[in-house]
């Protein structure tokens, strides 16, 4: 019963640093999308004229950002099934000692019975 605990506090572990490292990139990422720090460009652009917004670049931008996000979502389900996998992997090791635990258990009993 012990090593079923800390097989199941392992797994619990694993995932969540995997979700953990998972938040971290993202925040790096919108940091990264916000321009968030000291930015010259922007103090620059501060002191001059505000110019006209031009449409197509910015739908330009907004198109190659969408293709980004598929790409990282992509990217964020692979990781996704890769944990899934690796969690029903340790979950089955665990239902498996689990059984070869009882079984051991089962054997030393009889074993003591027969003594």
């Amino acid at each position: 019963m012990t090593s079923e605990r800390n097989v199941s506090r392992a797994a619990v572990s694993y995932r969540n640093g995997v979700l953990t490292v998972i938040c971290g990139l993202l925040v790096l990422l919108c940091v990264r999308e916000l321009g968030v720090g000291g930015n010259s460009e922007a103090m620059a652009s501060a002191t001059t004229r505000p110019a006209l917004p031009n449409a197509a670049a910015q739908r330009v931008q907004m198109i190659q950002e969408l293709k980004e996000l598929r790409t990282i979502t992509t990217k964020l389900g692979s990781i996704e099934t890769t944990v899934e996998t690796r969690l029903a992997a340790v979950e089955k090791r665990l239902t498996e000692q689990t059984a070869l635990l009882k079984t051991a258990e089962r054997r030393r009993g009889r074993n003591e019975e027969q003594e």
